[in-house]
């Protein structure tokens, strides 16, 4: 029952990628001072979830037609706009700092929607 409704599913997505850039973010610090390493990042929630006219139509429930399931898949790019070191290393501790904190407030997004919701499901289960 829980999985059917669409808010649930979307705080499990933004959860989801929020666990994710924090992956990435992590895989960039560790990778601070090694030669030639180019950072990455991920696109935001908001551009992968958006309708791209090239993107064929998405399923949101299972009884729509003509569509492939919710949630598209989730890759991390390469950050072309991060400038190099003399190195060639491209990761800045500060800005993967930023990062980490929005990643961490998008969790606690995912977290809060999904408690609230469930506490709705609660009182409207308790009234009947």
């Amino acid at each position: 029952m829980l999985q059917s409704l669409d808010v649930l599913r979307l705080a499990k997505g933004l959860g989801e990628h929020a666990m994710f850039h924090q992956k990435v973010v992590a895989e960039n610090v560790a990778q601070s001072d090694t030669p030639n390493y180019r950072a990455r990042d991920v696109s935001s929630f908001r551009d992968m979830m958006s309708p791209d006219p090239g993107t064929p139509l998405r399923n949101t429930r299972p009884g729509h037609q003509g569509g492939h399931d919710a949630i598209p898949r989730m890759d991390a790019f390469v950050d072309l706009s991060a400038e190099a070191a003399p190195n060639g290393n491209s990761v800045s501790i500060e800005a993967e700092m930023v990062k980490s904190t929005e990643a961490r407030r998008q969790f606690d997004l995912s977290l809060a929607v999904y408690r609230s919701s469930l506490d709705i499901l609660r009182s409207a289960l308790r009234a009947r």
